[in-house]
């Protein structure tokens, strides 16, 4: 690692993200297959406005609670087949990054939280990824955490805001819930574009709790929203000797 001066740091991370087209098409082909194997159906919520004809997408900070492995894969496929980005980049874990050397190929980056100085490293690099103009997603939770447990959020993602005047924010809150199919249903909800400069924590903290009331409501009238991907045949339709 190049050192560095007491008052100096690296304009990136300790891993930055290293795309590779191949890598990333297979990954973009794996999630829709995974997805629809391990799930009957991915059902989106809330605000999810396709971009302006002929217009790229505007450059978009999206936070998104953090409930299992699964959240990467859903909301790679929401975003690059239903928000129609081309890429976009993710914050994840050192040790992650370290232990799936292709997360970088498919545009991750890390952060060491327990290194206050790696952490505004990555952070100082996700706000020049916005000012290019590449969406980018964080888990400002920090590690998988249960549903039912008080939301608790990093401030990281304020240090982004701050530093890439023109993006905005994009709140997409994730559940897993058992209905009537054998699989369960991944539900997706998505906040409108916030401002970014004026979108502080308890904004933040808010809107994440009208999204999972929205889903949690969702959930109990069954609402089946809208349909982004649905999963393969399970048990139920398949028909048995003597029905």
């Amino acid at each position: 690692m190049i050192p560095l001066a007491t008052n100096q740091l690296l304009p990136y991370p300790v891993l930055p993200e290293q795309p590779n087209r191949l890598v990333q098409a297979w990954w973009n082909r794996y999630c829709p297959y995974a997805l629809r194997k391990h799930f009957h159906a991915l059902r989106a919520y809330g605000h999810w406005l396709p971009p302006a004809p002929n217009s790229p997408p505007p450059p978009t900070l999206y936070l998104a609670n953090h409930l299992s492995f699964w959240d990467g894969i859903a909301i790679n496929y929401a975003l690059l087949f239903d928000r129609h980005h081309t890429t976009f980049r993710v914050m994840v874990d050192e040790e992650q990054v370290r232990a799936h050397p292709f997360f970088r190929r498919i545009g991750a980056f890390s952060v060491d939280r327990k290194s206050p100085r790696d952490a505004l490293r990555a952070c100082a690099h996700a706000a020049s990824l916005l000012n290019s103009g590449h969406p980018v997603l964080l888990f400002p939770q920090g590690s998988i955490r249960p549903l039912h447990e008080p939301l608790h959020l990093e401030r990281g993602f304020t240090y982004i805001l701050d530093r890439a005047p023109t993006a905005s924010v994009v709140i997409l809150t994730l559940a897993y819930e058992f209905w009537e199919d054998q699989r369960p249903e991944l539900l997706l909800h998505a906040s409108p574009p916030l401002p970014g400069q004026s979108t502080g924590l308890n904004d933040t903290r808010q809107r994440f709790a009208e999204g999972l009331e929205a889903l949690r409501s969702a959930s109990l009238t069954r609402n089946p929203g809208r349909v982004v991907l649905h999963g393969r045949r399970g048990i139920q339709s398949i028909r048995f000797p003597g029905t």
